[in-house]
């Protein structure tokens, strides 16, 4: 009996490897597109945060009241100009009252727009109620005295829509 060794491939074989090779080729790139698509959403995400982060220490450092005694939601500042606001809640709705509807960019303290954030929308809500929409009251703290408590949420978004929010509470302590 005389043996014969193959020594090739078929044309079957050979079109069944180029099939099997161009599915993983094509699976292979299409994921790298779909990360290449998405892979700067992560560094506009971050500089929302950056960004909220930034308005929610402004808001925070300043006094809870008014210099005229008066407390929360008055408020006194104008269009973009946040140099003057000297309490918590003068931060309230801080762009609503601009009269381009839109015009929520990002803005440095005496109301000049940053450079490079121009996508980014800012809005700023300073309430006495928490998210559910029961008031928050007074938060009695151990001496016995009632303090006022508000609610402060900085939402920032970002060019693709997307929003970031922080909140945070923010009390008339002593």
């Amino acid at each position: 009996m005389l043996r014969t060794y193959q020594k090739g491939v078929t044309l079957i074989e050979l079109i069944i490897s180029i099939v099997v090779l161009s599915i993983a080729v094509t699976g292979v790139f299409s994921a790298i597109i779909q990360a290449a698509r998405y892979s700067a959403n992560p560094m506009t995400r971050q500089q929302a945060i950056i960004i909220a982060q930034s308005y929610m220490e402004e808001v925070l450092g300043r006094h809870f009241l008014d210099t005229g005694g008066a407390v929360c939601p008055a408020t006194d500042i104008t269009i973009y100009d946040r140099s003057a606001a000297d309490n918590v809640c003068d931060y309230n709705n801080l762009y609503a009252a601009i009269e381009i509807p839109s015009d929520y960019r990002p803005r440095d303290i005496v109301g000049t727009l940053l450079p490079g954030l121009e996508e980014y929308e800012v809005n700023v809500t300073v309430t006495d109620d928490d998210a559910s929409g029961a008031v928050l009251g007074t938060l009695v703290v151990l001496q016995g005295s009632a303090q006022q408590v508000v609610r402060v949420d900085v939402t920032v978004t970002t060019p693709d829509n997307f929003p970031v929010t922080l909140t945070a509470y923010r009390t008339n302590l002593p």
